[in-house]
């Protein structure tokens, strides 16, 4: 489990096994949302004890990794920091 001082605006993460991602928003007051493939979303409540976490979600594709369109928010807990992306 990462902490927050390894969990910032900017941070390559990875989470479920294989999906990766940029967290694009450290939110410790107030609500975020994500935004879903169906444009359906899910709201997640931030504080300073439990920032919530919202993050641009990255796909291999055409032999480079660039941003899916999808944006989703996580706890602290799921995500994990990495350095790059994976080698396809």
């Amino acid at each position: 489990m990462a902490s927050k001082s390894d969990l910032n605006k900017g941070t390559k993460v990875r989470w479920s096994g294989d999906t990766y991602g940029r967290i694009s928003k450290v939110q410790t007051s107030g609500t975020v949302s994500s935004s879903g493939h169906d444009g359906e979303g899910m709201d997640m409540e931030g504080t300073t004890e439990k920032p919530a976490y919202k993050i641009s979600n990255y796909e291999y594709s055409d032999g480079s990794w660039g941003l899916s369109g999808v944006k989703t928010v996580h706890r602290g807990g799921s995500l994990t920091p990495i350095d790059d992306w994976p080698e396809r």
